[in-house]
């Protein structure tokens, strides 16, 4: 049904694992759930995800569009600019190696325990994307691309919070 990039590289560099190396073993802190893999069908339907401006109030804001591929998934403004371009609270932090960020460290202020936690903040903030999921996720339900999409990665088209 879907063709897929590999993005579910699991075999990580040797200076993630090896405990000599000056980074140490990063991968002894990798903060995936084991309850979620990391599949090439969910990093593509997380892809869609991230770049799509359906999860906007407006359709306007996707969560690249202040999470900037070539800027290490951040962006160079003081504070970013919400849907409405209203600005933000802070400004976005980097992406780059999140599934190493220990638990307990997402945003500044440190709200969110995991990152499965802090993706649905931003969609919901009134100011950064200005959406709720009662409504949301209806919507998603009628795309032509999530329900296959979610059905690829999951096993079933049922879209919730915890599979986004």
């Amino acid at each position: 049904m879907f063709d897929y990039v590999a993005y579910a590289v699991t075999n990580l560099p040797r200076h993630y694992t090896d405990p000599n190396s000056p980074a140490g073993n990063l991968a002894g802190t990798d903060n995936t759930p084991a309850t979620i893999p990391i599949t090439n069908a969910g990093a593509t339907l997380g892809r869609v995800l991230f770049y799509d401006k359906l999860l906007s109030a407006n359709n306007t804001t996707s969560c690249g569009s202040c999470h900037i591929q070539r800027l290490g998934f951040a962006d160079t403004n003081q504070l970013s600019f919400g849907f409405q371009r209203g600005l933000t609270k802070r400004r976005s932090m980097g992406l780059s190696n999140a599934k190493f960020y220990q638990r307990g460290h997402f945003f500044s202020d440190e709200r969110a325990a995991t990152l499965e936690e802090q993706v649905l903040q931003p969609i919901q903030d009134s100011i950064e994307m200005g959406n709720n999921l009662p409504t949301l996720i209806p919507q998603m339900a009628q795309t032509p691309y999530y329900p296959g999409l979610f059905q690829a990665a999951f096993g079933t088209p049922d879209i919730t919070p915890d599979r986004m």
